[in-house]
């Protein structure tokens, strides 16, 4: 069985951090494809796009309230 990658791993690896989908790809061992793949999915379910600034910082405070801070 393979194992399926949820899209909170992206939206908690690097692609916040460094705003690049080939730097996170390298950083997650996946291609970058893959990486706007899963960004795209978490867009799908809470209709931010992280590749957006305003929506990128709204997930960042988000996660910083959770206690999930990158």
């Amino acid at each position: 069985m393979t194992q399926r990658h949820h899209p909170k791993a992206t939206r908690k690896g690097q692609y916040l951090d460094t705003g690049s989908l080939a730097d996170s790809g390298r950083m997650l061992q996946v291609h970058r494809n893959t990486v706007l793949n899963r960004l795209n999915a978490f867009e799908k379910y809470t209709r931010l796009d992280v590749q957006r600034p305003y929506d990128a910082a709204a997930v960042i405070i988000a996660l910083e309230w959770q206690g999930d801070g990158l």
